[in-house]
């Protein structure tokens, strides 16, 4: 005779009380999804994109869309903030966002072109978050790789993304990396923390200022996401 399990302990001592949530206020923080107002960014859903074509990662908006891709940490919290106060700031291009763990197909749509090198869109898949790419005629173009700051994106997207003849198909690590054997849950491995672009580049500051003029860099092979070390570089300008 099977014997049911005994219900759990109610009458827990003093002091031994259960919580819902042990974690510290700095990490409770990144478990919490944030989302924008829409005034001045646009939350994308899945039915912004083209998730059923053979591209999977396509956009139905072909303007200039400068996309957010965020989840539940640390670093895209910091993200969030520095991205609504870029857009609140400049007027033009569309500024827009999708929080991944609430938009789980696009997110497995990022996952899939990552894991297919044959997929003609395959640089642009999901390896590490918080990231940005911009959008041209409903095509990924290029990764924002400069400084996260305001100042830095705000020259980006007034000087470069929007050129017809940006693309930058490198992507240089930092954050947090997406792990293909755990699917979409996310985040997965913590990479080490860097601050400045110099360290989460390692590779010389890009500012992206408009008195320096327009620079386009393709890049080739994959970096290395434990150290940051940059894929190889081959100028197009």
């Amino acid at each position: 005779m099977s014997q049911n399990n005994p219900p759990p302990p109610t009458n827990f001592p003093p002091g031994n009380l259960p919580q819902e949530n042990t974690l510290p206020p700095e990490r409770q923080a990144s478990y919490n999804p944030v989302f924008f107002s829409m005034e001045t960014v646009k939350q994308l859903r899945a039915d912004d994109f083209n998730l059923d074509s053979r591209d999977l990662i396509t956009i139905k908006n072909e303007g200039c869309v400068l996309i957010l891709f965020y989840a539940n940490n640390r670093e895209s919290n910091d993200m969030v903030a520095i991205w609504s106060e870029v857009a609140s700031q400049m007027a033009g291009p569309t500024f827009a966002a999708v929080q991944l763990n609430s938009e789980k197909k696009i997110a497995e749509a990022f996952m899939k072109v990552v894991s297919n090198a044959n997929l003609p869109l395959n640089w642009a898949g999901m390896r590490q978050l918080p990231f940005i790419l911009v959008y041209r005629g409903g095509y990924p173009q290029g990764f924002y790789n400069g400084e996260r700051s305001v100042d830095s994106i705000l020259n980006f997207a007034l000087t470069l993304a929007c050129n017809p003849s940006f693309v930058e198909h490198g992507q240089l690590f930092a954050g947090i990396q997406v792990d293909n054997n755990i699917g979409i849950g996310l985040p997965a491995k913590q990479t080490k923390n860097r601050i400045s672009s110099t360290e989460y580049n390692n590779t010389d500051l890009r500012s992206f200022d408009p008195k320096k003029g327009i620079t386009n860099i393709n890049y080739t092979g994959t970096g290395n996401p434990e150290t940051g070390t940059p894929p190889t570089e081959n100028p197009s300008i």
